[in-house]
């Protein structure tokens, strides 16, 4: 039996904890025994232990790419790292007992914000693997971060080929495998018989999004790209699916927004629904998606559950979009910031039926072939497998 300890940065449902619950669930449990490592109480940490599984709960330091995208020789930047350095003593002590209770055979760091936690493993000879969730951020300190992730950790998973690409000239044996969705769970033909539309009335046109609601994210973009579109005369309706994600300015944002649609004369026109666990009935609802985020992703995942759902996605052209869209075949790429352009295409889409079919069904056709749950999972488990041995 070998004993592999999944540490895990945050313990609200997002995509690196859904991408961990799926990974525990597919681990044959006869040939590993995995613990988890979880900074602070939360639903995935529930969800984890619900599969019978040991969690452990303490803070630890965080590294995040925001650190090191506004990092410069600063009092600012000297405090961001004096609190990682006051915090990584603490994490490791725990850490520490855990690997000596029991007897790690591979730690797997479920994000690259873990970076203060692969120190201890490389001085006691155990295994580490580091996957990548995020876009990373290539200044001086960020190449320096990962120089480091290079040097003490045996393999590096990237989630697209977009992160690979940037971290190629410091890590050049990165591994790409997707992320993934249930391809079972969000499919379109268990909703045929039931058509209901909780939050606006049938027959009219509904463009949703989902995420973390935050700037970075565009849903200021998009609220203007509503107003343009309903100034014009479409009566369409839009959905903003999500809430506070992990942005500083998340909240006060989603206030803003909040205050945009009761100021807007459209006001009717708009629906905030907070976050929503499973996403599947609202997404059966839509007609179309829209990732309208104005910064590099490291994925995507709620533009691959969409377009399992046969939901047309709209994206603005910025890495990773364009390994997940192919423009004019499965969605439309639209260029980064033109509000004008994501009207427009909104429109289009809208008011063509049979387009939105084309691409839904296209979008559906590409994602059983390259984001597979089962095929992905199995590919991570098989890394594992060969770190192992």
């Amino acid at each position: 039996m070998k004993n592999i300890l999944f540490i895990q940065p945050s313990s609200l449902l997002g995509g690196s904890s859904n991408a961990l619950f799926d990974i525990l669930q597919a681990l044959d449990k006869t040939q590993y025994c995995p613990i988890v490592y979880c900074r602070e109480d939360g639903p995935i940490v529930r969800r984890v232990e619900s599969l019978g599984i040991k969690v452990y709960r303490q803070k630890f330091s965080l590294l995040s790419n925001v650190t090191f995208q506004y990092m410069t020789f600063s009092l600012d930047s000297f405090i961001r790292l004096l609190k990682f350095f006051i915090l990584l003593p603490t994490g490791n002590y725990l850490f520490f007992k855990i690997i000596n209770i029991h007897r790690l055979d591979l730690i797997y760091l479920n994000s690259s914000v873990l970076i203060g936690l692969a120190f201890l493993p490389n001085i006691l000879k155990v295994p580490v693997i580091m996957h990548y969730r995020e876009f990373p951020v290539m200044n001086y300190f960020g190449r320096i971060q990962n120089w480091v992730v290079k040097k003490l950790c045996t393999q590096v998973i990237c989630v697209s080929k977009a992160i690979r690409n940037e971290l190629s000239s410091v890590i050049p044996n990165c591994k790409v495998i997707y992320d993934w969705t249930d391809l079972d769970l969000f499919d379109i033909r268990r909703f045929y018989k039931h058509k209901e539309r909780p939050y606006f009335p049938k027959k009219e046109i509904i463009i949703g999004m989902a995420g973390a609601l935050c700037k970075e994210k565009g849903i200021f973009l998009l609220f203007e790209a509503a107003e343009l579109i309903l100034r014009k005369g479409h009566n369409y309706r839009f959905m903003f699916i999500g809430g506070v994600g992990g942005s500083n300015s998340s909240a006060k944002d989603i206030l803003s927004l909040k205050n945009m649609i009761n100021n807007s004369e459209y006001k009717t026109h708009f629906k905030l629904t907070g976050w929503i666990e499973n996403t599947t009935s609202t997404f059966a609802n839509i007609n179309m998606f829209v990732f309208p985020s104005i910064k590099s992703e490291g994925f995507g995942k709620t533009v691959v559950e969409a377009g399992s759902m046969e939901k047309p996605v709209i994206a603005f052209d910025l890495p990773p979009m364009n390994e997940l869209i192919i423009d004019g075949e499965t969605g439309i790429l639209v260029e980064p910031g033109n509000v004008d352009l994501l009207a427009e295409s909104i429109i289009k889409l809208g008011s063509d039926k049979y387009e939105r079919t084309r691409l839904g069904k296209n979008a559906r056709k590409r994602i059983l072939r390259y984001f597979s749950m089962e095929n992905n999972v199995k590919e991570i488990l098989g890394v594992c497998e060969k770190v192992i041995r």
